[in-house]
Formats: C-alpha cells, structure tokens, sequence
C-alpha cells in the first residue's frame, strides 16, 4: 500500500519480534510480532508500520483473528482505512478528515474477499486486453519483495538499512 500510494522505499529500520501462536501444541508457528518497521521513501515521504499481538483480544472478524487500520496524515489533514481484515474499530470503512471536518464512507467493499475479487479481476482484465493498467507490475513487486526483505536484514543488523534496487 504504501508503495503504491508513494513510490519506491528507499530506507528502512526495523524492530522484528516473534511470537509463538500456540506453544503447547505447535512451537514452531511463529508470527512477526510485535514489530515496528519506519522507512522512508525516495521522495521523503516517511511512514510507520506497527504490528502489537493482543491474544486475549476479540476481535468480531470472519476472516483473520486481528485488526488493522491504515492511515496517511498530511498537512491538511488525514484519511484511515479501518478494517481491513476485522471490525475492531466501530468506525466507517474509510475516514477523512480535512479543514476541520470528518467524513465517513461507510458503504464501500472492504472484505478481504472484495479485495482478492478485485486483485484477480485487474489480472484477468491485463491478460485479456480488457484493460492496460495493472495494479502492480514485476519491477513494483519486486521493489515490495527488496524492501521487506532489507527490513528483516535491518532487524538482524541493528539499524537502518537502504534498499537495494534490483
């Protein structure tokens, strides 16, 4: 998401923890968690992506057993995704917030089966013709691949690390 919305990673810091899901019946299912990751991209722009494990939280949800939310805040104001995979939040789908107002956008498709369909259908509109904007090309998968895999180095590191284009 945040290469789509900004462009290419440029560098990258983060904290990567490991959490074991069920300890008694299968250690070695381990999730990334907690982590922080803070980068920075090639135009400056910097975001934060906090992962926290709370496993005694419910979370009303048919999909995944979590909650995310997504938000971009600029200088005059800001826009959250809420969720994306559970219904944690009690809030609109979508909320932006400019000149001192907020806006809720409620009735939009935001289950994690919407956005499969949706993926799958640009794919399939490429591959016919039908359409020649695909949502994510080779060359930007692989600059999301590079930067995820330099923020694992950067864990092990220690510091932050700058993406290697490739």
């Amino acid at each position: 998401m945040a290469h789509w919305l900004f462009g290419p990673i440029g560098r990258i810091f983060a904290w990567i923890g490991a959490t074991q899901v069920a300890p008694d019946i299968a250690p070695e299912i381990v999730l990334d968690a907690p982590s922080t990751l803070v980068w920075e991209h090639e135009n400056g722009v910097r975001g934060v992506l906090d992962v926290t494990m709370a496993p005694d939280t419910y979370f009303r949800s048919d999909y995944y057993t979590c909650d995310e939310r997504i938000e971009v805040t600029a200088a005059r104001g800001y826009v959250r995704c809420n969720r994306v995979s559970a219904c944690g939040v009690q809030e609109p789908s979508v909320v932006v917030y400019t000149e001192g107002q907020t806006r809720g956008y409620h009735a939009l498709p935001d289950n994690p089966p919407d956005a499969f369909a949706a993926q799958t259908q640009n794919l399939v509109d490429y591959c016919t013709g039908a359409s020649t904007d695909l949502l994510m090309d080779g060359q930007t998968a692989r600059a999301v691949l590079n930067a995820l895999l330099t923020a694992l180095e950067s864990s092990k590191a220690g510091r932050p690390l700058d993406v290697v284009r490739g």
